[in-house]
């Protein structure tokens, strides 16, 4: 049996560096598409926060704490310098 023969076999593990983490391929079409989309929602929804009377500011409140998890990691992960300004200003706005 196949795992039989390589149970011996020196595991990947030993090969990775300490706090070392595997490297995922994305497909990049898909990652800008997520990334225009989280923009333009963000963007939405921030302008809406600012337009919007006293008494409706909590329902874009929601609408934004939904998406800012999504933007956050999107960010981190893209370094999106217009992503990163948008978060900064819900940060401020908030």
């Amino acid at each position: 049996m196949w795992v039989d023969k390589n149970q011996s076999q020196v595991s990947i593990e030993a090969f990775m560096k300490n706090d070392s983490r595997p490297i995922v391929f994305q497909n990049v079409t898909l990652i800008k598409t997520q990334l225009n989309i989280v923009k333009a929602e963000f963007r939405q929804a921030l302008e809406n926060f600012e337009r919007a009377p006293e008494e409706s500011k909590l329902q874009f409140m929601k609408e934004i704490g939904k998406i800012l998890p999504t933007a956050v990691t999107l960010a981190r992960e893209t370094r999106d310098p217009e992503l990163q300004e948008l978060i900064k200003k819900v940060e401020e706005t908030l």
